[in-house]
């Protein structure tokens, strides 16, 4: 099984005896170009099947595993918006006596 630490911009190539590991991508877009992949997120009792030309935002945090059903699959991962991560910011509120 292979790793990658980074996603890097663009398509990215998964062999059919590799595994995608994306850990707390919750809001990022998946998108298969060639191919299909078997997706499944912790905490989820779902599995997602997509095949060429499907999306899918990953919707939890936590791990995410990703991989294709066949000789390999070409897949997109674009990262959510900077404001669908950021939580709101609550100044925290306190006294100095």
């Amino acid at each position: 099984m292979g790793a990658i630490d980074y996603v890097p911009h663009g398509r990215l190539a998964i062999d059919g005896d590799a595994t995608l590991r994306v850990d707390d991508g919750k809001g990022t877009l998946l998108h298969v170009w060639e191919g299909s992949v078997w997706l499944t997120q912790e905490r989820d009792r779902r599995d997602h099947l997509l095949k060429a030309g499907e999306s899918f935002r990953l919707d939890r945090a936590g791990a995410t595993l990703i991989s294709p059903l066949g000789k390999a699959a070409l897949v997109s991962l674009t990262p959510p918006a900077p404001q669908e991560t950021a939580p709101a910011f609550r100044a925290p509120m306190f006294a100095v006596r």
